[in-house]
């Protein structure tokens, strides 16, 4: 039975995708990335492959802004006791 994380197109390589997945400790995200980058090179679908590492690069990079923001805004947040308890302040320049 053929091995998923180190398919034949790989050849006599070393290292296998989830060793390495786990070795660098990869978010799913770029643990994808890195896979379709390592398929390119060995594929015929090399331009596809590099396009797939490129949406997976692109949702994580969303993921992480939008993390930051919250985190912006939590941190520009007063709180208060009670029902809605934080209030936010508006921090950008109004003209």
């Amino acid at each position: 039975m053929s091995d998923p994380n180190h398919p034949k197109y790989f050849g006599d390589g070393k290292l296998r995708i989830d060793e390495v997945v786990d070795e660098w400790d990869l978010s799913f995200y770029d643990g994808n990335a890195v896979k379709y980058i390592l398929c390119a090179k060995f594929q015929d679908k090399e331009i596809q492959d590099i396009e797939k590492a490129l949406e997976y690069l692109k949702h994580h990079l969303k993921v992480r802004k939008e993390a930051y923001d919250r985190e912006d805004e939590e941190q520009n947040a007063t709180w208060r006791p009670g029902p809605g308890t934080f209030i936010v302040h508006n921090t950008g320049s109004s003209d």
